[in-house]
C-alpha cells in the first residue's frame, strides 16, 4: 500500500513535494486502517527514490536507508528515525531498537516527518535502497564490494550474502541506476 502509492505519485509530482506526497499517503494508511480493523497496530517503514525533470529525490521514513554508491565506498543518504544502543552495522548481532516513526503502526492517526534528500540526476549513478536486515548483517565495505554493473546480480549477491550470514530480520534490497 505505502510503497506503490508513493512511488506511483512522486514519479507525477516530482521531488519537491516528497515530503506532502509521503504525508498524505500515511494519513490514507490511517484511512485504511480505520476501514479494516484487523490491521490497527500494523507499520512500515519506507525508503524509496523518484525521478522527475532530472532531479532525484529519496524519502525514508524509519529505519530503511538509501546509500549513493561511489567509487571506493557507500554515502548514507537517508536519516534512520531510530534509537539504537551499542550496535555496529554488519555485526549480525540482534539491534536493540526504539523505532521513532514509521507509517502506521498506531492505533489512531499519527503524522508523520518523512526525510527527504534532493540531488541532480546524474548519468551512471547507482543507488542501494534497503531494509535493516541488509546493513544489520552486512558492513558498508561488505556491500559496497557485491555492487557491480549488473545489477540484478549484484542484488541478488546482496541478499544471498545477508542470508549466508543468518540476517535476523527481514531482507530487502533494490539497486537503481540512472540511465539517460
Amino acid at each position: 500500500f505505502v510503497a506503490k502509492n508513493i512511488a506511483r505519485r512522486l514519479s507525477v509530482v516530482g521531488p519537491d513535494k516528497a515530503a506532502a506526497t509521503a504525508r498524505a499517503v500515511n494519513a490514507e494508511l490511517f484511512q485504511h486502517i480505520g476501514e479494516h480493523p484487523e490491521l490497527a497496530g500494523m507499520g512500515s517503514t519506507v525508503v524509496g527514490l523518484a525521478t522527475h525533470n532530472n532531479k532525484l529525490a529519496i524519502v525514508n521514513v524509519g529505519d530503511s536507508r538509501a546509500y549513493k554508491v561511489l567509487d571506493k565506498s557507500l554515502a548514507l543518504l537517508s536519516v534512520d528515525d531510530a534509537m539504537t544502543q551499542n550496535w555496529k552495522a554488519g555485526s549480525g548481532a540482534q539491534r536493540s531498537t526504539v523505532l521513532l516513526q514509521c507509517f502506521g503502526g498506531r492505533t489512531t492517526f499519527t503524522d508523520i516527518e518523512p526525510h527527504v534528500h534532493k540531488e541532480p540526476c546524474v548519468f551512471g549513478a547507482t543507488y542501494l535502497l534497503c531494509c535493516d536486515g541488509l546493513y544489520e548483517t552486512l558492513t558498508e565495505e561488505e556491500m559496497h564490494a557485491l555492487v557491480g554493473e549488473d545489477l540484478q546480480a549484484s542484488a541478488e549477491a546482496l541478499l544471498k550474502a545477508a542470508l549466508d550470514k543468518k540476517a535476523r530480520d527481514n531482507v530487502t534490497v533494490a539497486l537503481v541506476r540512472i540511465l539517460g
